[in-house]
């Protein structure tokens, strides 16, 4: 597990990240990615940790466990072969208000409409209680930042 950043030299979220990074080396958690803290437009607005918004979704949402292969799974029930593909899908589902908006993006993207129905099919056959287009990945950004950083800083509190 890496924890990356990219603040500037000398922002308050360097040595905060660095703990993190030092105590997550040797442990294993659930969130099986790397957890990257990006800003959209500078240090200073937009700032936020990315996980992994399926199975963050699937826990908090429907107490699921999504397994180890829940990308895997999805790619075997749409025929797919590209990880990538079934990531950006699920990115574009949970992100977006309205099927309309998320195909839109794919199709933007110049993904193939018969890509998004097939991969839109084994997500609900494989996660059937998922809700996709409700415009929740866009409030899971929030609150999966503010409890990760405060769940791994408590963690290296109590060491």
């Amino acid at each position: 597990m890496r924890l990356l950043h990219s603040c500037q030299k000398g922002h308050p979220d360097n040595a905060d990240l660095t703990k993190i990074n030092e105590f997550l080396k040797d442990h294993a958690w659930a969130c099986k990615g790397r957890v990257v803290l990006k800003y959209k437009h500078s240090v200073f607005q937009s700032g936020r940790l990315y996980t992994d918004h399926l199975r963050f979704a699937l826990a908090v949402l429907h107490g699921e466990d999504a397994g180890d292969s829940l990308y895997e799974d999805i790619m075997g029930l749409a025929g797919q072969r590209s990880r990538d593909l079934v990531k950006s899908f699920i990115t574009k589902a949970m992100g977006a208000y309205s099927r309309e908006v998320a195909h839109n993006s794919w199709n933007r993207d110049a993904m193939w409409t018969s890509n998004f129905r097939e991969i839109e099919a084994a997500t609900m056959t494989r996660f059937p209680m998922l809700k996709l287009y409700d415009d929740w990945g866009i409030h899971a950004h929030n609150l999966e930042g503010a409890i990760l950083r405060d769940v791994m800083l408590q963690g290296l509190q109590s060491r």
